[in-house]
């Protein structure tokens, strides 16, 4: 039977979800993958059928529609965007509460604001923080009405970006060829220290036989305290930098761009400092052609990015207009993902979906890669 908790912080509240019901998390159980699989399927369900939603919704009267609060005190477009389509894709709705407007500027605590959310009869809530871990810091205080009110973490510091990850793997297995047994190398490289997004792949995606390999100078890779938080084998994630680009990318399955995130550190702030970041880390076409010459066209690696990206920065503007980079898909991708989230997590008491009478399984578009 599927479980989803009532928060989502991070990539291991939804991978060993049932552990939360274990004290102390002791003996945890095996990964579950099943929640993750629940939700591929049935956002692959909601892009084949998009264009019935919100008009004909396939869901018995009984199912919850989401009553959204985004909660953000950083900006952001493709995160909040994507949260507020998706509900209403759901027949729900979506309000942004204006951190500057709002009486957290008054001096109100965020366990009081998110009371008050939940007694005006909001259902969810995504927050997004500059600070590492803010739903877990708020939550215990939550008991009264804990379990009337999904979190979503819509990223938090330099910590996760959970959805964002499911998103980013829904549209790489989308791109390959459906074997549950095949090994892709991913190589994602920028500034990773920073990255929420990179610390949730570096957890998710080992569990669908992708291996994450990093790349980047040696003050923008993961911090050993960030590797320790990653429930596989550290030896399974291969880390460079001081190698040619050429050599880390040539055996890359997909490639991950991720952008220099200035506003959270020092480095890189002098011009040696950029010109030397831009001639060994940043992706340009020439370098992409060479490394990938002898490979068919149609076999060489999609690029991701999570946004928002720099043109001629940690990707050059001719590789970002080229038909290899699938940024685009991801931003289309995030609604039905963010669907299926926003819907299972609401639901989580129907161990079935009342779509057509079926279970989620019956929605497979593609062979989900499983390393179980």
């Amino acid at each position: 039977m599927l479980y989803f908790p009532k928060k989502l912080e991070s990539i291991r509240d939804l991978i060993f979800s049932q552990n939360s019901r274990i004290p102390n998390n002791v003996n945890l159980k095996p990964p579950q993958l099943e929640n993750i699989q629940a939700i591929l399927s049935l956002a692959s369900y909601f892009e084949r059928n998009i264009s019935v939603f919100p008009h004909q919704l396939p869901f018995s009267d009984e199912f919850l529609r989401p009553k959204l609060v985004q909660l953000f005190f950083e900006d952001s477009t493709r995160t909040k965007l994507s949260f507020s389509m998706a509900a209403y894709n759901l027949g729900g709705m979506s309000e942004n509460l204006d951190i500057n407007r709002s009486s957290l500027n008054k001096g109100e605590s965020i366990v009081d604001c998110l009371e008050t959310l939940a007694y005006q009869g909001f259902n969810t809530v995504v927050c997004r923080s500059q600070q590492n871990n803010f739903l877990s810091e708020h939550y215990p205080n939550l008991d009264k009405i804990g379990q009337n009110l999904v979190l979503l973490n819509g990223g938090d510091g330099i910590n996760e970006h959970p959805t964002q990850a499911l998103l980013d793997l829904y549209t790489i297995l989308k791109s390959l060829p459906p074997n549950p047994h095949q090994i892709t190398k991913c190589v994602i490289y920028g500034d990773i220290y920073h990255s929420r997004v990179a610390h949730s792949l570096m957890e998710l995606l080992p569990h669908f036989n992708i291996i994450p390999i990093l790349f980047a100078p040696k003050e923008l890779l993961p911090s050993a305290e960030q590797l320790s938080r990653i429930s596989h084998p550290q030896s399974l994630i291969k880390m460079y930098s001081d190698e040619k680009m050429e050599d880390v990318f040539s055996e890359a399955d997909v490639i991950y761009s991720l952008r220099i995130q200035k506003e959270r550190h020092q480095f890189l702030h002098t011009e040696s400092e950029w010109e030397h970041y831009l001639s060994h880390y940043s992706l340009t076409k020439r370098c992409y052609e060479n490394t990938y010459q002898l490979r068919n066209e149609n076999d060489r690696p999609l690029i991701f990015h999570p946004g928002p990206f720099n043109r001629g920065l940690e990707i050059d503007r001719d590789l970002a207009n080229s038909k290899y980079f699938a940024a685009q898909e991801q931003v289309k991708n995030s609604i039905f993902v963010r669907m299926a989230i926003l819907h299972l997590f609401l639901n989580q008491n129907y161990p079935t979906l009342a779509l057509e009478g079926k279970s989620y399984d019956t929605f497979f578009g593609n062979t989900w890669r499983f390393n179980s």
